[in-house]
């Protein structure tokens, strides 16, 4: 009878715990399933609440998709206001299946603000 009701929604859920969510975004999953056993008196599944964190944290943080499009955006910035940073993309080129060809993709993003990079012009051994 209270074993997670089909008619309470993920966006529900996610509304709910989002003021808990920007607090600590790896609140726990066991710790959703109480509040929400508490609230509304129905324990939702492991997977329910793993699913309904992810939403929150998305309504509170932005998307993944939203953040890697504004991450070039932000490397700009970080080296506009921090002169001599460094940042270096590593990029993946795949062959889409498609007619559409080639796309580049993101692995890794490379970033090193001035003071760590002028402390490695110093080896150890001239400091003896």
């Amino acid at each position: 009878m209270n074993r997670d009701n089909c008619n309470l929604k993920f966006d529900l859920i996610a509304h709910f715990i989002k003021g808990q969510i920007a607090i600590s975004p790896e609140l726990p999953l066991t710790t959703i399933i109480e509040v929400i056993n508490e609230k509304f008196q129905f324990t939702i599944s492991y997977k329910k609440a793993w699913l309904t964190r992810t939403k929150a944290i998305a309504m509170v943080f932005g998307d993944w998709d939203e953040s890697y499009r504004r991450l070039p955006r932000y490397m700009v910035a970080l080296q506009a206001f921090n002169l001599g940073t460094v940042v270096m993309w590593d990029m993946i080129l795949k062959l889409q299946s498609t007619s559409i060809g080639t796309k580049m993709y993101m692995n890794d993003v490379f970033w090193a603000f001035k003071p760590a990079t002028e402390g490695f012009k110093y080896s150890s051994s001239d400091m003896h």
